[in-house]
């Protein structure tokens, strides 16, 4: 969530034996580790670079060494993942937040000439991380919604430390402490770490521990903005004008308002006094947000004590309509192997797409792969009305924090598979003895190791849906499939060198912003696209001003009631929407028909994604997709693995007999490419470059040669990582029907751009001279380029390329000259003889 100001304060305070600051020796324990934090410290610490894509191959390498060095010592490493956004959207705000600054940090990574530590995740990062922890048996849970209370509760049970990179994690009365990531190196052979001490901080500020969700609260966090906290704030000021309190640092007013807590015995007693406070007409508001502030960092019991203990496979999260998931829906969801974006468009119908780097002149990456994600979607909804367990709104509501659950045990994607892990397998002094402290790579006796239980093959068949109804703004052009190029100017282009590392990032975690966002639905005829940009807003109703954050319709109360104008609050803006799904028409599924078919009105979803440098909101009205699926999820067990071959194959268009003489190892690889090149606004060289990769390319092809890397080439590549993403998801809930696709086997941002860069100036043929097998990529070259659709971009780009005569020069171009020289030539009798043949290669 994140606490202003807390994470500096708390780095000058005193380290040593009882300070708040201790030396702690990482061995011989448990350890709960942030997943997500995690993303973030291995690509800043070993400067993997983020800007071409992600170099997977490399994460997954020093993902490997960072547990390795922890097996070694004798640690016992517990992964929790953050999971959806909760129903009851009070971190809306904060969502929108920072999605919006990551469309900044990846603009700033093209623009900028020195543009910083601007940390944008490369669009597969969990994938090839999920993917190495299954590989070296490491346990790893994903959480229904945010997971830092998880993190704290589990830690507690298993009396083990966090590793993590959230200021929350101070405020949380964590037993064995709290060790951010920074003050971790695990490049180091010692093993003696600084550890925060939650009684040591309570005692330096002189507070009672109970305190401190309270002091969290009044510093500021994602529900208390700085506006909403100024009756507090002059209260304070006006105390350390007269004496009354010690002033503290102008930029932290953690010791003042510390020093204010501590003269109050009770947290109850401190509330009182501070919400007497406020004006009358503000006291409900802010009584209201600080609830809910004070209520995140209260501890609870989670699922996933019970997951790890024995396998329990309980989950906090229901669909849309109130039902239960599916218990097999819940265990791929655990080991994240279903896509958040499915369980989001289920249980709450509001779906962020992740922004990668990407050419901001061009229409979202994401665009290409929306038949694929809309399918998605359709067979995630098939869950809702199949089980009979239905909850109140009511329990909804309340549903803001909760269980997690997952370990993946090995490779392979099973439904239906049984785990065999209990939580006693961690450390504990009397297993001690036991722990194994052998290389990853032998697993044979890891506690871990447990086999599946294999599924029934019976016949099935699928369908393959139709176009998707998209509701938009009149005049505005939803599918961006085939556009036209940018201006030249908009191509901004950077050098990287192959001799030298790539190393310009260090540690930089998403901030965190307000609060809870309670606006009214609009009926379906109303729906339309809704943007959340920064330039300047005519309506201070639609656009809310702060110095950091994004606000709530509680904000704005504040602002107004406090006459606050532009000129009073500065900074950019960013809108807030004016919708809240809860009350749109939505299909109804009857629990007396087990196919579950749609039988009225129409379901509709929101999609958050970029448009230019805004952050687009537009509907989609899937109903029309439910019927032309002529199979339900839970049918998916019960297909042949012909029958889930042909229909993935099918939905890739690539259900083809060429396709199918390919080895199985192959047929889904080239299925995604096919479907990239038939769906994006790629070139030849896109392709030939990420063929390269694949097949292998020669040691002694390596060039130090630099290279100047267009957006025109990441641009396709943000592309190609989408429909990976979306066909490795689609894969892993037909029951791995293909070889689960190796992210780091298929993508590695620098090396394939530099190969694209090359090829764009040696000619895609130079792709033969540098691969290591080439009838192998001659031949996979051929069979995704065979009957291509003709109005693809990739078929033109090949059109206008044998176009050119032995100049280089287009079919255009030379008719171009032509008719100008037909001027020069006027009179001469002998002039047809002149003009150039553009026929001649």
């Amino acid at each position: 969530m994140g606490i202003h100001g807390l994470t500096t304060y708390v780095d000058t305070l005193p380290f040593g034996e009882g300070q708040v600051w201790e030396p702690f020796n990482l061995h011989d324990t448990n350890l709960v580790i942030d997943g997500c934090g995690l993303y973030y410290y291995i690509y800043a610490c070993n400067g993997l670079n983020v800007k071409f894509g992600g170099q997977y191959d490399q994460l997954q390498n020093k993902i490997k060494e960072f547990f390795s060095k922890l097996r070694l010592n004798n640690v016992v490493p517990y992964v929790v993942i953050d999971g959806i956004m909760a129903r009851d959207e009070k971190k809306f705000a904060t969502f929108m937040k920072r999605k919006t600054d990551r469309i900044k940090k990846m603009k700033n990574l093209w623009t900028l000439r020195k543009p910083g530590y601007e940390m944008v995740l490369p669009r597969l990062t969990q994938l090839a991380i999920v993917q190495v922890l299954q590989e070296i048996k490491v346990p790893y849970a994903v959480a229904d919604f945010e997971a830092d209370c998880e993190i704290a509760s589990l830690a507690n049970k298993l009396d083990a430390p966090v590793l993590a990179s959230d200021s929350d994690f101070y405020i949380f009365n964590i037993k064995r402490g709290y060790i951010p990531f920074q003050q971790y190196d695990f490049s180091c052979p010692n093993t003696t770490v600084r550890k925060f001490s939650f009684d040591g901080f309570a005692k330096h500020l002189g507070i009672d521990p109970s305190m401190s969700p309270l002091l969290a609260s009044l510093v500021g966090n994602d529900y208390i903005s700085d506006i909403m906290l100024r009756p507090f704030t002059a209260h304070i000021d006006s105390l350390v004008s007269s004496s009354k309190l010690e002033a503290g640092s102008k930029k932290c007013k953690v010791p003042t308002i510390a020093q204010f807590l501590s003269s109050y015995k009770s947290i109850s007693e401190a509330i009182h006094a501070v919400i007497g406070l406020f004006p009358n007409n503000l006291k409900v508001s802010f009584k209201k947000a600080l609830d809910l502030s004070i209520e995140e960092y209260q501890m609870k019991q989670s699922n996933l004590i019970g997951y790890f203990d024995s396998s329990d496979l309980s989950c906090n999260m229901r669909t849309y309509n109130g039902h239960s998931l599916p218990q097999w829906v819940v265990k791929l969801y655990r080991q994240g192997l279903i896509a958040s974006e499915g369980l989001a468009c289920l249980c709450n119908r509001k779906i962020f797409l992740r922004t990668q780097c990407e050419d901001i002149a061009l229409p979202s990456a994401q665009i290409c792969a929306q038949g694929l994600r809309w399918y998605y979607y359709v067979l995630a909804l098939n869950c809702e009305g199949t089980t009979s367990t239905v909850v109140s709104a009511t329990e909804l509501q309340s549903q803001s924090k909760a269980g997690v659950a997952s370990m993946v045990t090995d490779g392979q994607i099973e439904l239906g598979r049984d785990f065999d892990h209990t939580l006693t397998r961690g450390f504990s002094p009397e297993t001690q003895t036991h722990m194994d402290t052998k290389s990853f790579n032998d697993t044979s006796s890891s506690p871990l190791a447990v086999s599946g239980t294999m599924l029934q093959n019976q016949s099935g068949k699928a369908g393959i849906p139709s176009m998707i109804t998209v509701q938009t703004e009149p005049g505005t052009d939803y599918d961006h499939t085939h556009t036209s190029r940018p201006t030249p100017e908009a191509q901004r282009e950077t050098k990287c060198c192959v001799s030298s590392p790539l190393a310009e990032l260090q540690e930089q975690g998403e901030d965190s912003i307000p609060n809870m966002v309670t606006g009214q639905s609009e009926s379906q005829e109303e729906c339309k696209t809704t943007h959340y940009d920064t330039t300047p807003s005519t309506s201070h109703t639609e656009q809310i001003k702060d110095s950091d954050h994004t606000h709530s319709i509680l904000e704005l109360e504040f602002a107004h009631k406090f006459n606050l104008n532009e000129n009073t609050v500065k900074s950019e803006e960013i809108g807030l929407p004016s919708t809240c799904d809860h009350t749109i028409k939505d299909v109804k599924f009857d629990k007396t028909d087990s196919t579950s078919q749609a039988t009225t009105e129409d379901i509709v979803v929101t999609e958050l994604d970029r448009e230019g440098l805004r952050l687009v909101q537009k509907t989609v009205n899937l109903t029309r997709k439910v019927p032309e699926i002529d199979f339900q999820i839970h049918d998916i067990p019960k297909m042949s693995d012909e029958a889930k071959n042909s229909h993935l194959l099918s939905l890739l268009d690539s259900d083809l007999p060429f396709i199918r003489n390919l080895p199985i190892k192959h047929q889904i690889v080239v299925s995604a490419l096919r479907y990239w090149v038939i769906h994006s606004q790629i070139k030849p060289a896109h392709l030939a470059a990420l063929l390269v990769y694949y097949v292998g390319e020669k040691r002694s092809s390596t060039t130090s040669k630099s290279f100047q890397i267009s957006l025109e080439a990441v641009h396709g590549f943000s592309q190609w990582q989408n429909v990976l993403y979306w066909v490795e998801r689609l894969n892993a809930l037909f029951s791995s029907a293909f070889p689960q696709l190796q992210i780091a086997k298929l993508y590695d941002g620098a090396q394939v751009c530099l190969v694209y860069e090359r090829l764009r100036v040696l000619g895609i043929k130079f792709a033969e001279s540098i691969v290591i097998n080439t009838n192998l990529y001659r031949h996979l070259y051929d069979v995704i380029t065979t009957d291509l659709p003709r109005d693809c971009q990739f078929n033109q780009s090949r059109s206008n390329k044998r176009q050119q005569n032995k100049g280089g020069r287009t079919l255009e171009q030379e008719n171009e000259t032509k008719n100008k020289s037909s001027e020069v030539l006027k009179g001469n009798k002998f002039a047809l003889l002149c003009g150039s043949d553009s026929d001649e290669d």
